[in-house]
């Protein structure tokens, strides 16, 4: 959550990024997890590709959605701070 003071001249939609994605690879009976890491988060940890997995081993990869986490994504455009 931020809070900024100021007058605000436009507001982007309340987005989803994925966080970490969860697959399931059927054959094997296994779960595979990838991390999503972009410019926009807090931490000092280096940005991730942001391909989405859709095979592994030449097989068609289940997504997981109950499993993957995601976090909401806004942009604001401030004219001045107060």
């Amino acid at each position: 959550m931020v809070y900024c003071e100021g007058i605000i001249t436009s507001v982007s939609h309340v987005g989803l990024k994925p966080r970490t994605n969860v697959h399931y690879h059927e054959n094997k009976n296994l779960f595979l997890e990838k991390e999503h890491r972009d410019g926009t988060i807090i931490e000092r940890m280096h940005v991730t590709d942001t391909t989405y997995p859709i095979k592994f081993e030449d097989r068609t990869l289940m997504p997981e959605y109950g499993l993957n986490i995601y976090k909401g994504f806004q942009v604001i455009v401030l004219q001045e701070m107060l």
